[in-house]
């Protein structure tokens, strides 16, 4: 996150087939999503073209999902977690 907060984009394109690309753009104090095709064939939505949202909620969402995500691991994964999975999800958000 800290690297989108300097500025710039940033796309999340899983590849799988059917699937679209969200391209993400930090302006000042806004985020721009969009809903693009993506590299498995997945189509654009001419609807979600650079939705704007604040810079603000999109901070507390990431938060709000990063510590769900240690929560869930820490209850729910199996009891040997993998050292690297431990040291990135015992951070604090």
């Amino acid at each position: 996150m800290a690297e989108f907060a300097a500025g710039g984009t940033y796309t999340l394109d899983s590849c799988d087939q059917g699937c679209p690309a969200f391209p993400f753009e930090r302006r000042d104090e806004s985020v721009l999503l969009s809903i693009v095709a993506g590299l498995g064939g997945g189509a654009a939505n001419p609807d979600w073209q650079q939705g704007t949202f604040a810079w603000d909620d999109w901070e507390e969402e990431v938060r709000t999902f990063q510590r769900r995500l240690r929560e869930w691991v820490q209850t729910r994964s199996p009891r040997e977690i993998p050292a690297e999975w431990k040291a990135r999800f015992s951070e604090s958000v």
